[in-house]
């Protein structure tokens, strides 16, 4: 399944973007605002200011062209585009995207029905960076009723290489569902072509960020410990968080929410006391996630709170707060 005319469809409007947009800014400046500067105000200072500012975004443009033209490799800047698909997605459930890179993120998802079955759904995904190639991708399989986690899985395909960056290669997953689980097999693909291995990918555990964002160590990074940051934050984050239409965002909250331990009781006492389905849930995972010695200490009230949960009509709810329930005390 190549994804390549989008590709280019993309990139081509990208391109002409750029390059017209210092020309059509430029033109409007000095044909349309500064004679209607002129004649509102009839000021020549503010008049010559405008129409300057026009002529600069003219010849800029004009010094753009002329470099793409002759002097390509002056203004040259690495596009990094990794597009892919990922097939058979039952109906109610949608696919999400993310990489290792701070800024890369689904730049352009297209849902098309199953040629074979219109129960199924595939979705298409372009990528795009700038400067930096992702080193993983991690795709999540999410319920799209918010009121549900059933099903919702996360899995990471990894390592990438330089050669899934082209724009005639494709990385392509197929869903596979038993019952409410998911895998994921997913290969490579050249012009259409299955190239390579087919790899089986199975749901990461709750535990796992899967492909997480790059961060890269400054100066304050060594002066101000991550524990301390992690600390400082406060309960109205983690339920902006939690409440994400963002899986890997909710993921990622969950694990940080657990690993402050005894320090976060309160707010997952909180986030189980309310009636937010979401709160609930990641309250639940990040108690499962604490060490043994926390769980042991856990205050009796969050203790009868979870029991109340293993018998919830909700099967993911349920099974969060029985892995709780059932695990060493």
């Amino acid at each position: 399944m190549n994804q390549t005319p989008d590709v280019t469809l993309v990139t081509t409007t990208a391109d002409l973007a750029v390059k017209y947009g210092f020309l059509g800014v430029g033109l409007i400046l000095m044909i349309v605002i500064t004679p209607l500067i002129n004649t509102i105000w009839k000021s020549r200072t503010f008049t010559a200011v405008t129409f300057s500012f026009g002529l600069a975004f003219f010849v800029v443009w004009g010094v753009l062209n002329i470099a793409q033209q002759f002097f390509p490799n002056w203004i040259s800047s690495k596009r990094v585009l990794l597009n892919g698909a990922v097939l058979k997605v039952p109906t109610g459930y949608q696919i999400q995207v993310r990489s290792d890179l701070r800024l890369a993120g689904s730049a352009y998802i297209k849902h098309q029905f199953d040629t074979d079955d219109q129960q199924l759904n595939s979705y298409l995904f372009l990528l795009a960076a700038r400067n930096q190639s992702p080193n993983c991708l991690s795709l999540a399989i999410v319920n799209n009723d918010p009121q549900s986690e059933s099903g919702t899985s996360a899995f990471t395909v990894a390592p990438l290489s330089e050669d899934d960056l082209k724009s005639n290669t494709s990385i392509i997953a197929q869903t596979h569902q038993t019952g409410k689980a998911f895998q994921i097999e997913w290969w490579r693909e050249i012009d259409d072509k299955k190239t390579g291995t087919v790899q089986v990918l199975k749901p990461l555990g709750d535990n796992d960020s899967g492909c997480g964002v790059v961060q890269s160590a400054g100066l304050l990074d060594w002066l101000v410990p991550s524990a301390f940051a992690q600390s400082t934050r406060l309960p109205q984050d983690f339920k902006t968080r939690l409440r994400s239409d963002d899986v890997f965002t909710r993921r990622d909250a969950r694990i940080e929410l657990s690993k402050e331990g005894a320090n976060n009781i309160e707010t997952m006492r909180q986030f189980l006391n309310s009636d937010d389905y979401r709160l609930q849930l990641g309250a639940l995972v990040a108690l499962s996630l604490l060490p043994e010695s926390d769980r042991k200490n856990l205050p009796a009230d969050v203790v009868a709170k979870v029991h109340e949960f293993a018998t919830n009509k909700d099967a993911t709810i349920r099974d969060a707060a029985s892995r709780i329930v059932t695990a060493p005390q």
